[in-house]
């Protein structure tokens, strides 16, 4: 999942069109291009021996996102394949947990935070099934936390009270990590 998954997604297409068994996609030569290579024989090289990790191809992302927003299709399509992924975690949470047709989602980590157009894809995934995403909010687990104990409580998570958490959860982690 995430920027990872993207990544692994988008770098497979690209190599499918370059070897002719997979449509046309500018997926190709951006990628190589990020990844400073001169062939899709040496980015499969680094990526199955381990020289580039899932970090650093996760950081190919943004334009797999970038791509998707711009049109083309074989990115459109891995943002929604990644969306479809997400939905069913999100159906499979809202069903098992017996939270209704409109829940929150909490989500840490950059795709979701940068890509409107993936919590976008999300939630046409969600509705198709009677699924209605009324808020994403952004943070950790600490944070998620935070929100379900607040809305327990009975207290309305406005923008200035979901920025008050996620302030008071970053410093609680600096605290604790001495970050």
């Amino acid at each position: 999942g995430g920027g990872w998954g993207l990544a692994r997604a988008a770098i497979m297409a690209a190599i499918a069109a370059w070897e002719g068994r997979g449509p046309e996609t500018e997926l190709a030569a951006r990628l190589l291009e990020h990844f400073a290579v001169d062939s899709f024989r040496t980015l499969a090289g680094k990526v199955y021996s381990g020289e580039l990790s899932r970090s650093q191809l996760g950081r190919a992302a943004p334009l797999v996102i970038e791509l998707a927003e711009g049109g083309d299709a074989v990115a459109t399509a891995i943002v929604d394949d990644a969306a479809a992924e997400y939905a069913g975690y999100i159906r499979a949470g809202a069903t098992r947990l017996g939270l209704g047709r409109a829940v929150h989602v909490g989500y840490a980590g950059g795709v979701l935070s940068r890509a409107p157009v993936l919590r976008a894809a999300v939630d046409r995934c969600v509705q198709r099934h009677g699924i209605t995403v009324t808020r994403w909010v952004p943070g950790s687990s600490l944070t998620g936390a935070a929100h379900c104990a607040l809305d327990a409580a009975g207290v309305a998570m406005t923008d200035d009270v979901l920025t008050a958490v996620l302030d008071a959860t970053a410093g609680l982690k600096t605290q604790a990590t001495g970050a």
